[in-house]
């Protein structure tokens, strides 16, 4: 089954959303704030690469007396000290704020927002007299410290550097320029990255690339469903739900019968039908009943009504039946409360962190072996007790 028109067309809407190619990103139009970044200067960036790759704490210092140096070849090299075009207290200050952006991000999120933009490509569009300057490279990074007295250092952040998926996307769509990175199992390098990116835009007038070094924050979070629905729109557009969210139209995605109504669940019913882990009123059972008979719906409450509760019911009676969960949303807080709930109940090791900061090969192989382990000791049990499933 194809997707109809109606909804590939709303699937173009959707990647339009999904991603700004206006000069209000900051990833294609970069401006730099000095309250809110810190540009690095009299570096050579592959020797900070080379150093931050390394291992290397690198300590930040504040702009010296008289003026900045105004280009030319990096004078600073071999030591582990970043110049930088601030003085000494605006410097304490924007660490600190960046410093609290990035634990926000994480700890809210899941994700490491502080990068080292390195590399600037300084470009023009057609119908705009402005200058557009675009990061080449995004080396993840963190600040490591309390700051207290002002010690926080630039280290690196154990995640994947990326090349601008923004500017990638702004060349290909809107200027017809591909940049095609050689295919290699390596980390990508800002030499290669550097030389690909000359490559492919040679000869255009007013395009030049600067071997600048910024640290500041960048979002990029919503790129991925982007590339998601480009590679993979047909199969999604195919879905039902899809189709359903796409028309608006209720009823278009299969039904296996009618939605339970709280008033219709007795208390014997959850019991009897499903396999709970925590207590449920009558509510939660006929959502848990709904998803048992495999229905689409959308459970809705104030903070504090339980919603966190029904989902890990829902999960460990999925698990029960031999299924698989996939648990998705955007605060790190929620998938924290059910993850916690999960653990307490005895089902922790049946919990796989797909994608965070946390989702490292190790932690996933280690998880993987215990989950493998802990399976092959597992009680199926038809009445919801944390104890009968732990044990």
């Amino acid at each position: 089954m194809s997707p109809s028109d109606v909804v590939l067309a709303r699937i173009e809407t959707w990647k339009s959303k999904l991603i700004d190619l206006s000069r209000a990103n900051r990833l294609l139009c970069y401006r730099h704030h000095r309250a809110s970044s810190i540009q690095i200067v009299e570096e050579d960036p592959r020797e900070i690469l080379a150093l931050l790759t390394a291992g290397k704490k690198l300590t930040f210092d504040p702009r010296p007396d008289g003026p900045l140096p105004t280009g030319g070849v990096p004078v600073r090299t071999g030591d582990s000290r970043l110049q930088t075009d601030l003085p000494k207290d605006a410097l304490a200050k924007v660490l600190k704020r960046l410093s609290r952006e990035g634990r926000s991000s994480i700890e809210e999120q899941g994700f490491n927002s502080l990068f080292l933009s390195v590399g600037m490509l300084e470009f023009t569009v057609p119908a705009d007299p402005e200058r557009w300057r675009a990061p080449l490279l995004l080396f993840p990074v963190q600040l490591v410290g309390r700051g207290a007295r002002g010690d926080l250092t630039l280290a690196a952040f154990e995640d994947e550097t990326r090349v601008n998926p923004a500017l990638i996307v702004k060349l290909r769509n809107e200027l017809g320029i591909e940049l095609t990175l050689p295919e290699t199992d390596e980390p990508v390098t800002y030499e290669v990255v550097r030389a690909t990116v000359a490559a492919a835009t040679a000869g255009r007038e007013g395009w030049r690339i600067a071997d600048e070094l910024h640290f500041a924050p960048f979002s990029f979070a919503k790129i991925a469903l982007y590339e998601d629905l480009v590679r993979h729109g047909d199969v999604i557009g195919a879905q039902p739900i899809v189709e359903q969210l796409a028309t608006g139209k209720v009823g278009a995605a299969p039904s296996t019968g009618e939605t339970p109504s709280p008033e219709g669940v007795a208390p014997s019913d959850g019991a009897t039908e499903t396999c709970q882990i925590l207590d449920a009123d009558s509510s939660q059972e006929a959502a848990l009943s709904a998803a048992r008979r495999g229905e689409s719906f959308v459970l809705q409450g104030p903070p504090g009504t339980g919603k966190s509760q029904t989902i890990a019911n829902v999960i460990a009676d999925a698990l029960s039946t031999g299924k698989t969960v996939l648990f998705v949303s955007e605060k790190m807080a929620a998938l924290e409360v059910v993850e916690r709930r999960l653990a307490q109940a005895g089902l922790g090791d049946f919990c796989l962190e797909l994608h965070s900061n946390k989702a490292k090969k190790l932690e996933v192989v280690k998880s993987l072996g215990a989950a493998w382990k802990r399976a092959s000791d597992a009680v199926k049990s038809p009445r919801g007790s944390g104890a009968d499933l732990a044990d």
